[in-house]
């Protein structure tokens, strides 16, 4: 799917799903592909925008020119085409991480895996010391 049939779509209420926001775009005769609609990551609420791809057989300027200023559940939306997403510089000064790598360097006692969820007395201080085994 190219970015060029993905549109954004904002101005929708916080209740909208990703489910409802797609149907209101496929009743006014659009195929869509996917929909996504973004969360606040603390309140796990609807932030009142997302994006609908819509099929290569869509006509994207037509769709924006019939859905902008539409009314879902009476809040006016306002449709644009989606811009590409930017890279992202993975280059942190305060973790060390690099390109290569997203989670910076594994440190000089290599990576550590299958660690339990909840340490307890018993295996705590070895997993936690610097001469702890690793896989």
């Amino acid at each position: 799917m190219t970015e060029d049939h993905r549109l954004f779509i904002r101005g929708f209420s916080t209740e909208e799903t990703a489910v409802n926001v797609a149907a209101f775009v496929e009743e006014a005769g659009f195929k869509v592909v996917d929909s996504f609609v973004v969360y606040d990551k603390e309140t796990r609420q609807s932030r009142g925008f997302g994006f609908v791809s819509l099929s290569p057989e869509s006509d994207v300027a037509e769709a924006i020119k019939t859905l902008n200023g539409k009314s879902l559940r009476k809040r006016e939306l306002q449709v644009s085409i989606a811009l590409p997403r930017p890279q992202r510089d993975h280059q942190r000064t305060n973790n060390n991480l690099t390109p290569e790598s997203e989670f910076g360097s594994p440190g000089p006692g290599g990576r550590v895996e299958n660690l339990p969820t909840v340490p307890n007395s018993r295996n705590g201080p070895e997993i936690f010391s610097l001469g702890a085994k690793t896989k």
